[in-house]
C-alpha cells in the first residue's frame, strides 16, 4: 500500500483528497462553511461530510476526524484510504457517515482546540451544571500568564507541574489537569460555557442521516499516544461487560478493549498517568445521550500510535507542546497567524501527531483499515441481529468502569 498518496501535508490538502475520494465513490457529500472562524490566512473554513449508504439503514457507521485539530492529519488519510479503495461497499443494513474535519479551526492551525479555546471532547456536559474541579483551579492559579514561548516561561511551567505532582501525586495530578475544566478559558482542557459550532453540526448530520437508524458505531480517529509506530489503542467508553462494550469488542477482540490492557498503553505512551484519568464532556457520550433511546452507540476513540523519539519524551516535551499550542492559538485570534513562525510552529504540531516517517504511516494506516473494516463488518451482523436499541448507562463524567 502507497500510504503517501492518502497523507496529506496540511488542512488545505486533506480537505481536497477527502473530497476527491468521497465524490469518487459517489458519496453524498455535504459542506458546512465555518460562520466565523477563518484559516491561517484568512481562508474559509469547512467541515465536509460524506455519507453512503440508504437513508433508512438500520446501523449507522460514523467515522470522525480532526475533533482535535493537530491530530487531524492521521484520521484524515484513513478516511480519503477508505473512500478510495472500498468506495460504497457496505453490507446491507449498513449505512456510513464520515465527517472531516470535524474541528477545521484547530486543523488548519495545528492546535487541538477550536476557535474559542475549547476542547471539542470536553464540551459535551449539561452547561447548566458544570462539573466542578477544585484541584485544577489550584493548579491553575500557580500558571504563569500567558505569553510567547521563552526558556524562562518552560522553566516556569515545569517548575508549576513538578510542584503540582509531587503535592498530590502523578495520578490524582494528572486527571485534574487532563479530565476537562469548565471555568478558566485560558487553561488548559476547557470545555467551554455552552455546546460549541462543531458540536451543533455533528447533531444536525446525526438528525440528517440517522432518523431511523437503531444502532450507531462509533469511530473517532485521534493520535498522540507515544506507545509504537503500527499500534493502535481502542479507547471504548462502553460500560465495561454491557452488551455495547461486548459488541465493540466481537469487532476488534477482547484483548484490544480490555481495560487492563489499555491502562497499560495509556501509561506507557502518557507522561505521569498510570491510567486513563476519568474524563468529563467526552463526545461519544454526548452522542449517546442525544440519540438516546431511539438509538445506541458503540464503538472508540482509536488512537494511532507513534514511536516517542526524544522530542516527545518526558514532561518537558509535553509543555513545549502547550506553550506552542496556546502561542498558536493566540496568534490566531489576534490575526498574526501568517507569520512564517506560526507557519513553521503549525507544521511542527501536525507532525507531532502524525509523523512524517514513512513506516509509521504505512503501519498505521494498514492497522487502521483492518480496524475500520472489522466495525464495518460487525455493522453487517448488528444489522442482521435485528435486534431493538438498548442505549444503556448514560452520562456526561466519570470513569471507566
Amino acid at each position: 500500500m502507497n500510504a503517501a498518496a492518502w497523507y496529506a501535508a496540511d488542512y488545505a490538502q486533506a480537505r481536497q483528497k477527502f473530497l476527491w475520494a468521497a465524490e469518487s465513490a459517489a458519496a453524498r457529500v455535504e459542506h458546512w462553511h465555518h460562520p466565523f472562524a477563518v484559516g491561517p490566512g484568512g481562508e474559509p473554513l469547512f467541515t465536509d461530510s460524506a455519507f453512503v449508504g440508504d437513508d433508512d439503514a438500520d446501523v449507522l457507521v460514523l467515522s470522525l476526524s480532526a475533533m482535535h485539530g493537530d491530530e487531524g492529519l492521521c484520521g484524515s488519510a484513513l478516511q480519503v484510504a477508505w473512500f478510495a479503495q472500498q468506495g460504497a461497499r457496505l453490507p446491507r443494513g449498513v449505512a456510513l457517515l464520515a465527517v472531516h474535519a470535524l474541528n477545521p479551526f484547530g486543523f488548519a492551525h495545528g492546535v487541538r482546540v477550536n476557535e474559542n479555546g475549547v476542547d471539542l471532547n470536553r464540551n459535551w456536559i449539561d452547561h447548566g451544571a458544570r462539573p466542578p474541579n477544585p484541584l485544577y483551579e489550584a493548579f491553575h492559579a500557580t500558571l504563569p500568564p500567558p505569553a510567547p514561548p521563552t526558556a524562562a516561561l518552560r522553566a516556569q511551567w515545569q517548575a508549576a507541574y513538578e510542584r503540582f505532582y509531587a503535592e498530590h501525586g502523578d495520578w490524582a495530578a494528572s486527571d485534574a489537569i487532563s479530565r476537562g475544566q469548565y471555568t478558566r478559558a485560558d487553561g488548559l482542557q476547557y470545555g467551554g460555557d455552552a455546546p460549541q459550532w462543531s458540536s451543533r453540526v455533528l447533531l444536525e448530520l446525526l438528525g440528517r442521516h440517522a432518523p431511523r437508524a437503531r444502532h450507531v458505531v462509533y469511530l473517532d480517529w485521534h493520535s498522540l499516544v507515544r506507545s509504537g509506530d503500527g499500534q493502535l489503542v481502542f479507547l471504548c467508553f462502553n460500560q465495561t461487560g454491557d452488551a455495547l462494550f461486548t459488541r465493540a469488542a466481537s469487532w476488534w477482540g477482547d484483548a484490544a478493549v480490555n481495560r487492563q490492557l489499555v491502562n497499560a498503553q495509556w501509561a506507557q505512551g502518557i507522561e505521569r498517568s498510570e491510567r486513563r484519568p476519568t474524563r468529563c464532556g467526552l463526545q461519544m457520550w454526548g452522542v449517546q445521550r442525544a440519540l438516546a433511546p431511539r438509538a445506541d452507540v458503540a464503538g472508540a476513540v482509536i488512537e494511532f500510535c507513534a514511536d516517542p523519539g526524544p522530542a516527545h519524551e518526558g514532561l518537558q516535551a509535553e509543555i513545549e507542546g502547550t506553550l506552542v499550542q496556546r502561542w498558536l492559538l493566540a496568534a490566531a485570534q489576534s490575526g498574526q497567524a501568517g507569520s512564517a513562525e506560526a507557519a513553521a510552529l503549525r507544521q511542527q504540531r501536525l507532525q507531532a501527531g502524525c509523523p512524517p516517517r514513512p513506516a509509521f504511516r504505512e503501519r498505521t494506516l494498514a492497522a487502521a483499515l483492518e480496524a475500520h473494516a472489522a466495525a464495518v463488518e460487525g455493522a453487517g451482523r448488528w444489522a442482521r441481529d435485528d435486534v431493538p436499541a438498548a442505549p444503556g448507562l448514560l452520562r456526561t463524567q466519570g470513569a471507566f468502569e
